[in-house]
């Protein structure tokens, strides 16, 4: 044997797994009662006195000292750090670590660990774990005496269980556990330095393939990094030799749990994690924790990093630099969505709209991430008001609702900062007026009665436009549209009026009574054209602005209690000042000028809700309210080919209810118009 000892120990004691070699010998002179561990280090070529650690021996040492412990050099060389031949890093258990990783001056311990098996774990000995994986408890380095608290350091060989001064059992040390929610994380980065090569290829196969190539002295250098991201007070401690361990428990510990995910997700994760941190602070500049994340990024040019490492942070700053090309600025979304910056940005802040971490020079501010946007985009497609597309279809606005509700027009939804009041895609707008035109052929002689005519006649509520229209489109009624510029509504014709007993006409709309109303739509409920409707508003509404909207309950009663004088025309086929007179010479009960007492209407008019009415006892010369006489006047439409449409009135008068033949006789004062039998 080339490197023989002095003298061999009297009594070979096996290596634990994973025992630290400083543990590993002062274990053995304790067990042969060395009062110094110096007595074996020697023989090394260790220092006699304050660095009298195995761990400082080098390979020949090593040698010298498994023969002196009777043990296998390569098994003794597994369980010692080893220092490379530059001095900048150690290898134990075949894992390459820097140097300034490892803490040796002082012997740190977990009592329970220490109660199950008496010996000294390796992974102890790393400054960068301070904590015990098999009891989950902080380490801790002092004598748990009162009159001693001394630190425990390699020198004397009591006992590894034992105090070095003065021998209190190091079992009945208090320390604090690490908390549950930590420790599935820090496993995973303690699994890279383990003794057992499977758990860290295991651990390592965990990562994206830009960080699973990296040496585990890249990784603890990169989770060094991040840490201080996570929580700026870890930042300084983690490069100091005088690592307190109340400080590792505070902030280092959990910074460094925290780390895990971020690497697991690397570059994604830790994107999102700064961006979410500026969102949340976003009061104040930059991202609460002092700029600790700028200084992530710049610490690439002031610190001596691998290469490896320096090429995944420049990487980083470079997707980050070039976030415009995944992101838009809140004006730009704005823009695009037809929404409010700060609606948008709240949206943002709040994770409804995904974040793009972006670097602008010294800044690091966030973007809003262009795939989402255009998933918003495609959300909020152009849309139309319920007045605008009440216009285009010539119809209340109230019907546009019920339009919705049949499903004829899809609800648009709101966008970010804009009021919450219903409007329509402007898409299934124009389909809906394409489907009508596709079912109405250019309107003839054929088709005389047109459709705001019609609905003249339905009073005393919400009128049946929405149902009216939906029957249209899907072919159901047969109707015609008149060529003009006039609204489309205006422009509908049928060829009978008795239409009006159709399901369509009798589907009239529930409000709902959160439903805002306008004015013209209190004007088409009450059969009045929005010009007349003008005179009756101060009257109805009382005094106020001529823009404002009007209750659903108030127009109800309003609609169930008034009848207007064109609601009587309509329905009994005369003129309105015909049915003026009519209505007066019953006795009428009037509301205004124009305005009666519906249910007064109903019973003294009796005609008016007969499908057929036939108008009786109509006095030629009706009484004015003035005292005053004059004689019924009664209009006749002439078409342009000579048709006469005679008012029902006349129609009744004549005996013509069903049609007929007239003749027409010249006596000198006029002419003579009688039934031809």
């Amino acid at each position: 044997m080339e490197h023989i000892a002095h003298w061999r120990v009297s009594r070979t004691l096996p290596i634990f797994d994973g025992e630290s070699l400083d543990g590993y010998v002062a274990r053995v002179a304790a067990a042969h009662h060395f009062p110094r561990m110096a007595q074996i280090t020697e023989l090394g070529g260790a220092e006699v006195g304050e660095r009298s650690h195995a761990a400082f021996c080098n390979k020949e040492g090593l040698a010298t000292i498994a023969d002196c412990l009777q043990v296998e050099p390569e098994r003794l060389r597994q369980h010692a750090p080893l220092l490379s031949p530059h001095g900048g890093t150690r290898t134990m258990f075949g894992v390459e670590l820097s140097k300034d990783h490892f803490q040796f001056t002082y012997r740190r311990f977990s009592p329970s660990a220490l109660k199950a098996s008496p010996h000294h774990r390796a992974l102890w000995t790393l400054r960068l774990f301070p904590f015990c994986t098999e009891t989950w408890e902080y380490l801790v380095d002092r004598c748990p005496h009162p009159a001693c608290r001394r630190q425990q350091r390699w020198r004397r060989t009591v006992g590894i269980d034992l105090c070095d001064f003065c021998g209190e059992p190091l079992t009945r040390a208090v320390t604090e556990l690490v908390p549950e929610e930590l420790r599935e994380n820090l496993q995973q980065l303690v699994d890279f330095v383990h003794p057992d090569p499977l758990r860290r290829e295991k651990t390592r196969r965990l990562l994206p393939p830009e960080l699973a190539q990296l040496s585990t002295d890249d990784l603890l250098k990169l989770v060094c990094l991040i840490a201080p991201v996570l929580d700026h007070r870890a930042g300084r401690p983690l490069t100091l030799w005088t690592l307190s361990l109340d400080k590792a428990r505070d902030y280092i510990v959990p910074a460094l749990a925290s780390s895990w995910p971020l690497l697991k997700g690397w570059p994604h994760a830790f994107e999102d994690f700064i961006a979410d941190r500026i969102n949340k602070h976003a009061k104040s500049r930059g991202d609460e924790n002092s700029g600790a994340s700028y200084r992530f990024l710049q610490r690439c040019r002031k610190q001596q990093l691998s290469t490896p490492v320096r090429t995944v942070v420049d990487g980083f700053a470079e997707r980050s630099r070039n976030a415009t090309d995944r992101g838009y600025t809140g004006q730009q979304v704005a823009d695009l969505v037809g929404s409010q910056v700060s609606a948008l940005v709240a949206m943002r802040r709040s994770g409804k709209i995904p974040s793009v971490l972006a670097l602008d020079g010294h800044r690091l501010h966030v973007l809003f991430e262009k795939q989402a946007i255009t998933k918003l985009l495609y959300k909020f497609q152009p849309r139309e008001r319920v007045e605008r597309a009440a216009g285009r279809l010539g119809i209340p606005s109230y019907a546009v609702r019920h339009l919705v509700d049949l499903g004829c027009l899809e609800a648009a939804p709101t966008p970010p900062g804009r009021s919450n009041k219903l409007t329509v895609r402007e898409r299934s707008l124009s389909s809906f007026v394409d489907a009508l035109d596709a079912q109405m052929p250019q309107a003839t002689g054929n088709y005389p009665y047109k459709l705001e005519k019609l609905m003249l006649r339905l009073g005393g509520g919400p009128k049946p436009w929405a149902a009216v229209l939906a029957a249209i489109a899907k072919g159901e009624l047969d109707a015609a549209v008149s060529p003009g510029s006039r609204r489309l509504g205006d422009r509908i014709r049928f060829r009978t009026d008795e239409v009006l007993t159709l399901p369509a006409f009798a589907h009239r709309p529930d409000l709902s009574a959160g439903a805002p109303l306008f004015k013209s739509d209190l004007a088409d409920m009450l059969s009045l054209s929005i010009t007349n409707f003008s005179r009756y508003s101060d009257f109805l509404l009382g005094p106020g602005d001529h823009c404002r909207e009007v209750s659903v309950a108030q127009a109800l009663d309003l609609t169930k209690a008034i009848i207007s004088t064109t609601e009587i025309a309509a329905r009994l086929r005369l003129h309105h000042t015909s049915a003026f007179r009519l209505a007066s010479q019953r006795g009428v009960l009037v509301k205004s000028n124009g305005l009666f007492d519906r249910a007064s209407a109903e019973e003294l008019i009796t005609e008016l809700f007969e499908h057929d009415p036939v108008i009786v006892g109509l006095d030629p010369r009706i009484h004015r309210s003035d005292g005053g006489v004059a004689p019924l006047v009664v209009h006749a439409a002439i078409d342009r080919d000579g048709r006469v449409r005679l008012p029902c009135h006349l129609r009744n008068r004549l005996g013509l209810r069903k049609g007929g033949i007239v003749r027409f006789e010249d006596v000198g004062t006029g002419l003579l118009m009688n039934p031809v039998s």
